[in-house]
């Protein structure tokens, strides 16, 4: 699937830039390269992917996933022995046996990216993915829902539909589904959007109306963003007095 394309594809990139950083001795460079990839692509998104995967022994993807997670993870191991050789021969002896595997993981080929393995096609797919989860999260966050609380979405192309694009959501719908905290997510023409949704546009091309009635207090709402609206103002003023005063701009260093 794209997502074990991506994963391989960015897993491949960090390869290339620690064996980079490693030949001229910035550690420091392989270390951050390392930790953006195990945190940021690998743990927070493809690990999670796996969480809605049909687990059922015959199912192909499921197998597909095991074998990309085995390989992620033996590679990262590799790469990592470095600068954690402890640890690693640790996590290392604990893998289950597989073809070729040395004694310890210091006798393990050093991993080398080669940049005709990187993959633009799956990258580009899945980041409009996870651009679309970042979207809504940022929709619905603010809101501060209780987690038993999960709006249904409903997609509508402002213009021409891009067959592409909607074939790729419905494809990771669970994992958005898990990722958004919503319940359900469809496409519905503007006539039959339900009132009391929150918009959003994704991609200049497609909204996105979350329906939240039943879970919100319109009025309380309405109250607390008052509220901070006023706080901000009464900062504003407190502010606006303190530039006013004569000696200000002498008093106050320039930035």
């Amino acid at each position: 699937g794209v997502v074990d394309r991506w994963v391989l594809s960015k897993l491949n990139q960090m390869l290339v830039r620690v064996d980079a950083a490693f030949e001229a001795f910035h550690f420091g460079n392989a270390t951050e390269h390392f930790q953006t990839f195990w945190i940021h692509c690998f743990c927070d998104f493809y690990l999670e992917s796996t969480k809605v995967v049909d687990k059922s022994p015959d199912n192909p993807s499921f197998k597909t996933k095991q074998q990309v997670l085995f390989h992620v993870l033996l590679q990262c191991l590799r790469v990592l022995q470095p600068m954690m050789p402890f640890l690693t021969e640790e996590l290392f002896q604990k893998l289950p046996a597989f073809p070729g595997k040395s004694e310890s993981i210091c006798l393990e080929p050093f991993p080398a990216g080669e940049d005709k393995l990187n993959d633009p096609k799956a990258e580009q797919q899945f980041e409009q993915v996870l651009t679309f989860i970042r979207d809504i999260r940022a929709l619905l966050g603010p809101l501060n829902l209780p987690s038993k609380h999960k709006p249904k979405l409903y997609l509508t192309f402002i213009e021409d539909k891009d067959g592409e694009l909607s074939d790729l959501l419905m494809e990771y719908k669970d994992f958005i589904l898990m990722m958004t905290k919503t319940s359900s997510v469809e496409f519905a023409s503007l006539e039959d959007l339900p009132k009391e949704c929150l918009e959003t546009v994704v991609f200049a091309k497609l909204k996105v109306n979350a329906l939240v009635k039943g879970f919100l207090d319109i009025d309380k709402e309405i109250k607390k963003t008052e509220k901070k609206i006023n706080g901000v103002s009464k900062q504003i003023e407190k502010m606006d007095r303190k530039m006013a005063m004569p000696d200000y701009s002498k008093n106050t260093p320039e930035a």
